[in-house]
């Protein structure tokens, strides 16, 4: 499997602290089935501040620890990247990475506070520069629990949404896990990764959430969710996603 969301990097972000942890990581991912990972910290989240040339450096030293120790794990550049109205500059300029450097795809990571109209511009601005953006996570903002249709335009404009391995599972509870169902079900969601960021405190979860995934769905959706459309995005290449589903009404009797 290809894993396009892991906090994998030493002491840059929330992620891995040392080597050592890193080591313990890739261990993991190569145990759980993927056998390649785009690298992915903090950036613009006002909380790390990790530089490109941290990140080139730091994927080429990690990817001569792992052959050195006979792990069989690719690594590529990327980032969880906080949404904001200069993304387009930021990217020309390179202070922020696109998926494995293809100049067609980011990760991009809205709050509970940042929704809506905003989420929307930001994305148009990148489309019309033919960046797609890929939501990550939404599943675990409070705002998509309480109504996933709000999700609806960016899947009807070809935006990839990314629910994280750890919710499929009920790692984050059962309103998650429901959501995350929920969102896949009504063409809502597309991809699924990791966003691991340890052994122990984020695992990669890929291969339970596919068991799980192949109880709500049928196999070749979930083909086209773990292997189809994370090789395309990691080589830049366009996806077309289906249309979500329609939104059901809710008939009240007095």
């Amino acid at each position: 499997m290809i894993d396009l969301h892991c906090h994998l990097l030493p002491g840059v972000d929330d992620g891995p602290q040392n080597v050592d942890e890193s080591i313990a990581l890739a261990k993991k991912l190569v145990e759980d089935g993927v056998k390649q990972v785009v690298v992915t910290p903090h950036m613009l989240d006002g909380v790390y501040n990790v530089s490109m040339s941290q990140l080139v450096d730091g994927i080429q030293n990690l990817q001569e620890v792992l052959q050195n120790h006979s792990i069989d794990l690719q690594v590529f550049p990327g980032a969880d990247i906080h949404i904001n109205a200069q993304l387009v500059k930021l990217i020309n300029e390179e202070v922020v990475p696109t998926i494995a450097n293809n100049k067609k795809y980011i990760l991009l990571e809205p709050d509970n506070n940042i929704w809506g109209d905003v989420v929307d511009q930001v994305v148009f601005s990148l489309q019309i520069k033919n960046i797609t953006p890929i939501i990550t996570h939404p599943e675990r903002y409070h705002v998509v629990q309480e109504d996933m249709w709000c999700l609806k335009s960016l899947a009807e404009a070809n935006v990839p949404i990314q629910v994280t391995a750890a919710s499929i599972c009920g790692f984050f509870g059962k309103k998650v896990q429901k959501c995350s169902r929920e969102l896949f079900q009504n063409g809502l969601a597309h991809i699924v990764a990791s966003d691991a960021h340890g052994v122990r405190k984020r695992p990669p979860f890929m291969t339970e959430a596919r068991k799980m995934m192949n109880k709500w769905l049928a196999k070749d959706v979930v083909d086209d969710i773990f292997d189809v459309y994370p090789r395309k995005i990691l080589n830049g290449e366009y996806i077309q996603l289906p249309p979500p589903q329609k939104k059901k009404r809710r008939w009240f009797f007095g």
